[in-house]
């Protein structure tokens, strides 16, 4: 899964920082659905 932030345009801010905040979540929570609800 981590391989994938590499992939991530971080010259887009925003979409960047949405992918790598639910990346984040995700792995904190343990859960998909509720990172992916928090990045929202």
């Amino acid at each position: 899964m981590l391989s994938n932030v590499s992939k991530l345009d971080f010259n887009d801010f925003i979409d960047a920082m949405a992918g790598l905040v639910c990346a984040v979540f995700i792995v904190l929570t343990c859960n998909i659905v509720t990172g992916i609800m928090l990045a929202l």
